[in-house]
C-alpha cells in the first residue's frame, strides 16, 4: 500500500471535495450547500464550486446526536 496524498478527518459539520469539472479541491460547511435526498438511499451535499461555477457533490451521513 502506497498513500498519495495524506488527507485529515474532518471537523465535524465540514466536507472537502474535488471539482468534477476543474480539479479544485476545496471546504465547505453543510450550511453552504443544498441536501438532495434520494430515492436510493444515498443522499447528497451539493454545492457550487467556486472556481468554476458548476456542481459538486458529496456524500451526506449525518451525525449522530446523544
Amino acid at each position: 500500500m502506497e498513500i498519495l496524498e495524506r488527507g485529515q478527518r474532518p471537523v465535524e459539520g465540514q466536507h472537502t471535495v474535488r471539482c468534477p469539472w476543474c480539479r479544485t479541491v476545496f471546504r465547505f460547511t453543510e450550511q453552504e450547500t443544498r441536501l438532495v435526498y434520494s430515492d436510493k438511499g444515498i443522499d447528497r451535499l451539493m454545492i457550487w464550486c467556486p472556481v468554476c461555477g458548476e456542481p459538486a457533490w458529496t456524500a451526506f451521513r449525518p451525525t449522530k446526536k446523544d
